[in-house]
């Protein structure tokens, strides 16, 4: 029923040019979204942002519970934003974690809390980005309904984590997309106290508690008791 409310709303819109009317995978960040791109018309703020992805599929993932390449989500996250795509110097970079393979499995899949080894091209990028001056916000899309475990657990390792100026990874991609998005935008605007709660809250939730408790309480007391 929403495509089919999706290709009715396109019919109806033709022509508008995609800074009044978008539709892209995304529902309860984007509130967040709307709202920022109201402080940024009444600012009349107009944000640049570099979105760079990880090896591999990258820009052509199609995220799990979504129909269309993040390339394409991301895009109309920036505009319903009110931020411009560019491809140098920018107010905020994007980063945006994909899997190698494409697929993007539950962060309850095993892979997810096995070790692993990150790619350390795309870790070599992350920590350059940050140590380059312009805010980086991490999309971590790599797994549905959870961060990258092993992702995570590397960037915390040397610091990298708290350095960066957003994180998401909760629910969909979309979710985790504009929800760091706007975090990232806001970062220059916050306190660096308000900043750090903000990064630790989407940590605890999106990583601590979807990718690594909730999966151990399944296993170790919900499954066994038949719950």
């Amino acid at each position: 029923r929403s495509r089919q409310e999706f290709r009715r709303l396109s019919r109806l819109t033709k022509g508008l040019p995609e800074t009044r009317y978008a539709s892209f995978a995304g529902a309860d960040e984007i509130g967040w979204v709307l709202l920022l791109r109201a402080k940024q018309d009444l600012d009349h703020r107009l944000p640049f942002v570099r979105v760079v992805y990880a090896p591999g599929a990258g820009e052509k993932t199609v995220a799990a519970y979504e129909d269309e390449p993040v390339a394409q989500t991301v895009r109309g996250h920036l505009l319903a934003a009110g931020a411009v795509p560019v491809h140098g110097a920018a107010d905020l970079v994007l980063a945006v974690n994909t899997p190698a393979d494409g697929p993007t499995p539950e962060a309850a899949d095993p892979v997810n809390r096995a070790p692993r080894v990150v790619d350390p091209v795309w870790l070599a990028a992350l920590r350059n980005a940050v140590g380059g001056g312009t805010p980086v916000a991490l999309a971590d899309i790599a797994f549905a309904n959870g961060g990258d475990e092993a992702l995570v657990r590397s960037l915390a390792g040397d610091g990298t984590a708290l350095q960066l100026a957003a994180y998401g990874g909760w629910n969909t991609a979309g979710n985790s997309i504009g929800s760091a998005l706007v975090q990232g935008l806001l970062a220059a605007e916050q306190p660096n106290a308000a900043q750090q709660r903000q990064l630790a809250v989407r940590y605890l939730e999106d990583w601590g508690y979807q990718a690594v408790v909730r999966q151990a309480l399944y296993e170790e007391i919900v499954w066994p008791n038949g719950w």
